[in-house]
Protein backbone atom coordinates (compact mmCIF):
# COMPACT_ATOMS: atom_id res chain seq x y z
CA UNK A 1 0.00 0.00 0.00
CA UNK A 2 1.43 3.47 -1.05
CA UNK A 3 1.91 6.68 1.67
CA UNK A 4 -1.86 7.97 0.42
CA UNK A 5 -3.42 4.60 0.42
CA UNK A 6 -2.10 4.32 4.35
CA UNK A 7 -3.13 7.87 5.08
CA UNK A 8 -6.83 7.74 3.70
CA UNK A 9 -7.06 4.19 5.50
CA UNK A 10 -5.87 5.84 8.78
CA UNK A 11 -8.31 8.64 8.38
CA UNK A 12 -11.24 6.34 7.89
CA UNK A 13 -10.84 4.28 11.02
CA UNK A 14 -9.77 7.18 13.33
CA UNK A 15 -13.62 8.90 11.53
CA UNK A 16 -15.29 5.29 12.04
CA UNK A 17 -13.81 5.01 16.06
CA UNK A 18 -14.22 8.86 17.19
CA UNK A 19 -17.97 8.41 15.60
CA UNK A 20 -18.82 6.12 18.53
CA UNK A 21 -17.47 8.50 21.20
CA UNK A 22 -19.79 11.66 19.58
CA UNK A 23 -22.80 9.78 19.63
CA UNK A 24 -22.35 8.74 23.27
CA UNK A 25 -22.43 11.95 24.33
CA UNK A 26 -26.28 12.42 22.97
CA UNK A 27 -27.06 8.86 24.80
CA UNK A 28 -29.88 9.22 27.03
CA UNK A 29 -29.25 6.29 29.20
CA UNK A 30 -28.16 8.81 32.30
CA UNK A 31 -32.16 9.58 32.20
CA UNK A 32 -34.49 7.09 33.68
CA UNK A 33 -37.26 7.66 30.55
CA UNK A 34 -39.68 5.23 32.68
CA UNK A 35 -41.00 8.03 35.27
CA UNK A 36 -41.06 11.57 35.69
CA UNK A 37 -40.34 13.93 38.17
CA UNK A 38 -41.73 17.07 39.19
CA UNK A 39 -40.01 19.81 40.61
CA UNK A 40 -40.77 23.06 42.48
CA UNK A 41 -38.41 25.66 43.53
CA UNK A 42 -36.35 28.73 42.79
CA UNK A 43 -33.95 29.38 40.04
CA UNK A 44 -30.38 29.51 41.61
CA UNK A 45 -28.48 30.15 38.77
CA UNK A 46 -29.24 29.78 34.56
CA UNK A 47 -26.70 28.91 31.77
CA UNK A 48 -27.23 29.80 28.86
CA UNK A 49 -23.77 27.72 27.26
CA UNK A 50 -22.99 24.98 25.13
CA UNK A 51 -23.64 22.52 24.89
CA UNK A 52 -26.81 22.33 26.88
CA UNK A 53 -29.27 24.99 28.63
CA UNK A 54 -28.61 24.39 32.02
CA UNK A 55 -31.23 25.48 34.74
CA UNK A 56 -30.16 25.26 38.59
CA UNK A 57 -33.27 24.88 40.79
CA UNK A 58 -32.75 25.43 44.56
CA UNK A 59 -35.72 22.92 46.19
CA UNK A 60 -36.60 22.09 49.74
CA UNK A 61 -36.33 18.41 50.86
CA UNK A 62 -38.62 16.76 53.18
CA UNK A 63 -36.21 18.03 55.73
CA UNK A 64 -36.36 21.66 54.84
CA UNK A 65 -33.01 21.51 53.47
CA UNK A 66 -31.87 23.07 50.20
CA UNK A 67 -30.66 20.63 46.95
CA UNK A 68 -29.39 22.53 44.46
CA UNK A 69 -30.79 20.40 41.11
CA UNK A 70 -29.37 20.89 37.65
CA UNK A 71 -31.82 20.74 34.44
CA UNK A 72 -30.68 20.36 31.40
CA UNK A 73 -31.82 20.30 27.96
CA UNK A 74 -30.84 21.09 24.46
CA UNK A 75 -28.03 23.53 23.40
CA UNK A 76 -29.00 27.48 23.01
CA UNK A 77 -28.91 27.68 19.24
CA UNK A 78 -32.04 25.59 19.20
CA UNK A 79 -33.73 26.74 22.23
CA UNK A 80 -33.03 29.88 20.81
CA UNK A 81 -34.44 29.15 17.50
CA UNK A 82 -37.01 26.70 18.64
CA UNK A 83 -38.43 28.19 21.50
CA UNK A 84 -37.16 31.83 21.85
CA UNK A 85 -35.00 31.76 24.63
CA UNK A 86 -32.47 33.75 25.72
CA UNK A 87 -29.67 34.52 28.56
CA UNK A 88 -32.75 36.64 30.12
CA UNK A 89 -35.17 33.85 29.90
CA UNK A 90 -35.07 32.76 33.48
CA UNK A 91 -33.68 35.24 36.40
CA UNK A 92 -32.34 33.63 40.20
CA UNK A 93 -34.61 33.69 42.13
CA UNK A 94 -37.94 32.99 40.07
CA UNK A 95 -40.32 29.99 40.90
CA UNK A 96 -40.41 27.82 38.18
CA UNK A 97 -42.02 24.06 38.47
CA UNK A 98 -40.16 21.61 36.38
CA UNK A 99 -41.15 18.60 34.77
CA UNK A 100 -38.50 15.46 33.31
CA UNK A 101 -36.56 12.62 33.57
CA UNK A 102 -34.45 12.15 36.41
CA UNK A 103 -30.90 10.90 36.15
CA UNK A 104 -30.61 7.09 37.06
CA UNK A 105 -27.86 7.09 39.92
CA UNK A 106 -29.73 9.18 41.60
CA UNK A 107 -28.03 12.48 41.81
CA UNK A 108 -30.76 15.50 41.78
CA UNK A 109 -30.77 16.19 38.35
CA UNK A 110 -32.79 15.90 35.53
CA UNK A 111 -33.94 16.21 31.81
CA UNK A 112 -36.47 18.93 31.62
CA UNK A 113 -39.76 18.16 29.60
CA UNK A 114 -41.64 20.61 30.71
CA UNK A 115 -41.55 24.02 32.33
CA UNK A 116 -44.06 26.20 34.16
CA UNK A 117 -43.43 29.49 35.82
CA UNK A 118 -45.11 30.02 39.11
CA UNK A 119 -48.24 32.25 37.33
CA UNK A 120 -48.72 28.87 35.62
CA UNK A 121 -47.38 30.18 32.36
CA UNK A 122 -45.86 26.89 30.39
CA UNK A 123 -42.74 27.69 29.33
CA UNK A 124 -42.28 26.73 25.22
CA UNK A 125 -39.33 24.24 24.75
CA UNK A 126 -37.45 23.14 21.55
CA UNK A 127 -38.56 20.13 19.80
CA UNK A 128 -35.00 18.66 20.73
CA UNK A 129 -35.72 18.69 24.04
CA UNK A 130 -39.66 17.65 24.43
CA UNK A 131 -40.63 15.38 21.90
CA UNK A 132 -39.21 12.00 23.04
CA UNK A 133 -42.59 11.97 25.22
CA UNK A 134 -44.61 13.42 22.25
CA UNK A 135 -43.27 10.79 19.79
CA UNK A 136 -44.38 8.57 22.48
CA UNK A 137 -47.57 9.37 22.66
CA UNK A 138 -46.84 9.34 27.13
CA UNK A 139 -48.68 11.49 29.31
CA UNK A 140 -46.85 13.32 32.01
CA UNK A 141 -47.66 10.88 34.77
CA UNK A 142 -45.05 11.93 37.76
CA UNK A 143 -44.14 9.64 40.34
CA UNK A 144 -42.41 11.86 42.69
CA UNK A 145 -42.59 15.33 43.66
CA UNK A 146 -39.70 17.67 45.29
CA UNK A 147 -40.40 21.05 46.89
CA UNK A 148 -44.13 20.22 47.68
CA UNK A 149 -45.80 19.05 50.95
CA UNK A 150 -46.70 15.65 49.12
CA UNK A 151 -42.77 14.92 49.20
Amino acid sequence: MNKKGSSALCLCVGMVLSAGLLYGHHSNSIYDESNYVSLRGTVAKFEFVNPHVLIHVDVKDSEGNIVTWTTLGGPPNRMNKGAGWTSKTFRTGEELTIIGFPFRDGRPGMLYQKILRSNGEVVPLADTVVNFSRQQGREFKIVKEYGTKSE
